[in-house]
């Protein structure tokens, strides 16, 4: 690849991070090299096979603008207005937020088009075997951060981490967290004041709050809350067609 050329990708790099507001800490996680590559790279002292990391970078801002070109209008419902409002928020504030709703009613797909469009959106999917150590493990995992001899340790390291990190920390399907992995979640954020955004059922809430109110430290730090209504008629109308509305009442998995 000519100097030329790589210069260019430099300037178009540049006005990417600076129109998208992307970090090089960001970027480097999403492109899988080190956040210094970024920096030798933009400033033209890159001792690696610059072209290769050149067409990394512009491979990923090509999809990164064609995923924003194809969005559908699905996607601009009101449903997803509010949600990323309260995303927007919950990371402007450093605050928890919760997203609920039925099954079908948008919530992974809002999740997971953030985590695509925001390159220090860590995106996480629980299960029913997700366990305080299995999610303190992929955490772990996830930043390259050594788990420690115990799960006090993992908690510690892991806040450490985040204390100084541009990351904002996602989990879908949150209503199977159990007690333990709710609550090390709320000691990690209080250590660390990473924006954190739970996805999930009503079944959520209800966790959240507590059988006899166990939680109340956590609910209390809940900053944003919204909870998914679905396509209303209009928005069935202009996405679908009017007539699907009373079959589905705009749950998307139903239509």
């Amino acid at each position: 690849m000519e100097a030329i050329e790589l210069s260019t990708i430099r300037a178009e790099l540049e006005a990417f991070m600076s129109r998208e507001n992307v970090s090089q800490a960001s970027l480097s996680r999403a492109l899988g090299v080190s956040a210094s590559a970024i920096s030798l790279f933009l400033k033209d002292k890159y001792a690696g096979k610059a072209s290769e990391l050149a067409e990394k970078i512009k491979l990923y801002i090509k999809n990164f603008s064609k995923r924003e070109s194809e969005e559908t209008k699905i996607f601009f419902s009101k449903d997803k207005k509010m949600s990323d409002f309260v995303i927007a928020e919950a990371i402007e504030n450093r605050e928890i937020a919760i997203i609920t709703g039925e099954a079908g009613s948008g919530k992974s797909t809002i999740a997971k088009e953030w985590s695509k469009s925001h390159p220090n959106v860590v995106l996480l999917e629980a299960t029913l075997h997700t366990t305080a150590s299995v999610l303190l493990k992929e955490l772990g995992g996830q930043f390259g951060v050594n788990g420690g001899a115990n799960l006090h340790e993992s908690v510690s390291n892991i806040s450490r981490y985040l204390k100084n990190a541009d990351v904002v920390l996602m989990i879908d399907e949150a209503e199977h967290l159990p007690l333990r992995a709710l609550e090390d979640l709320r000691r990690i954020w209080d250590f660390s004041g990473v924006p954190l955004i739970l996805f999930g059922t009503e079944i959520l809430t209800r966790n959240l709050m507590g059988k006899n109110g166990e939680l109340r430290q956590l609910y209390s730090r809940i900053g944003g809350k919204y909870k998914m209504k679905g396509l209303d008629r209009e928005e069935c109308k202009e996405v679908f067609c009017e007539e699907i509305y009373p079959y589905t009442l705009g749950n998307f998995r139903s239509s």
